[in-house]
């Protein structure tokens, strides 16, 4: 490797780094004279942008927050060639640079960001293409509104784990023995920046997002597994119940 590739992935790493730590959701909020992070979680993401403005602001703030990680690998991979484990590592400084803003510590004095799944997604997109894309965001979709009661950040949290192996598939990643270690760091930092929300899970003190559905849609419960567990629990205890009648019966 010359000094010509290395200054290419040094370069592109630290582009990924500074693209993803602009804080679009807080500028965005600041042009509306509302400070998100005084908001709910404080977070500057999509969810909460929609608590402060609506869903069409969330809307530009996640359309936003994917470009940060669609860029990035777009230059790595189409215009400056680097080697696949260096797109992994471009991968990694986005995501940090998504949780962990540099230009929001020189603004408010804090690292504190968003939590890099709309990032994460926006980067997908240009590693696996569209179709692979549309199925983990279909996924993701069915997993929000009938598996985690409309938990946005349940439904996030699996989605990384959906993209993680969705990225394994491709075959040409494995081929770098650097792959593996950079995409389970990315994973974890995203459950790391989610760790107050699965401590809310695990509370039960979550808020759930308010979706309506068109009929039939509506008739399905937002938690098929607790709603499943339920109806077989009902049908164990009548079966107990009948076994029991019928001993009776026969005494």
């Amino acid at each position: 490797m010359d000094l010509i590739e290395i200054g290419k992935i040094v370069g592109v790493c630290l582009f990924a780094y500074l693209f993803g730590s602009i804080p679009f959701g807080y500028i965005i909020c600041w042009a509306k004279r509302v400070d998100i992070q005084k908001i709910s979680s404080g977070n500057i993401g999509g969810t909460n942008v929609r608590r402060a403005l609506g869903l069409r602001y969330a809307i530009w703030v996640s359309t936003l927050d994917a470009w940060k990680g669609a860029i990035p690998i777009i230059v790595a991979r189409y215009f400056l060639s680097v080697p696949w484990w260096a797109i992994g590592l471009t991968f990694l400084c986005y995501i940090v640079g998504a949780i962990f803003s540099i230009w929001l510590k020189w603004k408010v004095g804090s690292f504190k960001a968003g939590k890099g799944v709309a990032a994460l997604i926006g980067g997908l997109l240009v590693l696996a293409g569209w179709k692979v894309w549309l199925i983990i965001m279909g996924c993701w979709l069915i997993v929000l509104l009938f598996f985690t009661r409309r938990k946005m950040s349940g439904a996030s949290l699996i989605l990384t784990g959906i993209i993680l192996v969705s990225i394994l598939a491709i075959p040409i990643f494995l081929s770098s023995i650097f792959m593996l270690p950079i995409l389970f760091i990315t994973l974890g930092l995203i459950w790391w920046a989610h760790r107050k929300n699965i401590q809310r899970i695990i509370n039960g003190e979550e808020p759930s997002t308010e979706i309506k559905l068109p009929w039939p849609l509506n008739k399905i419960p937002d938690d098929v597994i607790s709603w499943s567990i339920k109806r077989l629990q009902l049908l164990i205890k009548k079966l107990q119940e009948l076994k029991k009648r019928d001993l009776k019966g026969l005494s």
